[in-house]
């Protein structure tokens, strides 16, 4: 997660080209975060509500250490971002100068079984729900709470290419009217909202339309060829269609013709 970190605060989750959604999807639906916000789910920029004892506290940042690593060789622990960065600068231990391991550094918190005690005691920290909500929540349910209750969270439109965001609940309505929403077409295809009007002006089979040649109305697109075939207007398309009819059959003799005499002369090679 080390990238994270030299994201701008409050970037927006558009620019992210969908590469990390830490908050996941709902129903379909993206949820619609900020970096900051993203930030605060990893236990990045985030501090429990009221006192909390040092022993919980990463001793680089001094936040708890939220979703922390431990680097097992001295026990001590920090937020993956920040002992991220301390490394990249020398390979020891921040707090007692320990060399660490580029191929195996720390581990998870959470996997370390003799830290169960430290992780339950972080889990159970309350912090600001960081949608705005004003919500209270325990570290380990503030993802929950994100996903399934608040009522700030922001979800992206379920249709695809859409880039529409909106509360819980007004989002549906937003999805009710999109431009990108799939639609079925009296002709049976299936195609976005937006396309539709198109299809239907220029290639709908279903759609009533006008012939060109003797204005006659309401004539079904998928119909047209065999209205022309008895079309009487001011072009007889009546017979230029059957000229056209006549030439085509006598071009497909011709080629046939030419590909036959072509065939005998390898043969006689």
């Amino acid at each position: 997660m080390a990238w994270l970190s030299s994201m701008p605060l409050g970037y927006s989750r558009l620019f992210l080209g969908g590469d990390f959604f830490p908050y996941g999807e709902v129903d379909g639906r993206t949820v619609h975060s900020t970096g900051e916000q993203d930030r605060a789910l990893i236990g990045i920029g985030i501090d429990a509500i009221g006192k909390c004892s040092e022993d919980l506290l990463c001793p680089i940042c001094h936040l708890p250490a939220f979703g922390g690593v431990m680097i097992e060789k001295c026990g001590h622990y920090f937020h993956e971002d920040c002992v991220d960065q301390a490394l990249q600068n020398n390979r020891i231990c921040p707090v007692c100068r320990e060399p660490v391991s580029a191929q195996d550094p720390y581990t998870l918190l959470s996997k370390v079984n003799s830290a169960r005690f430290l992780v339950k005691s972080i889990n159970e920290l309350n912090v600001l729900c960081p949608m705005g909500c004003g919500a209270h929540v325990p570290w380990e349910s503030l993802k929950s709470h994100v996903v399934n209750s608040c009522s700030k969270t922001l979800f992206f439109c379920k249709h695809r290419d859409c880039s529409v965001s909106d509360h819980r609940g007004s989002i549906e309505t937003h999805e009710v009217g999109c431009q990108f929403a799939e639609v079925l077409c009296e002709c049976g295809q299936e195609m976005r909202r937006i396309d539709a009007a198109k299809h239907k002006q220029e290639s709908c089979p279903a759609q009533p339309v006008e012939c060109s040649y003797c204005t006659a109305p309401n004539i079904l697109r998928s119909d047209m060829d065999r209205h022309l075939d008895e079309c009487n207007g001011a072009v007889p398309m009546r017979f230029v269609r059957e000229l056209i009819r006549r030439v085509d059959a006598l071009e497909k003799e011709q080629k046939e013709s030419s590909e036959g005499r072509q065939a005998k002369r390898r043969c006689q090679a």
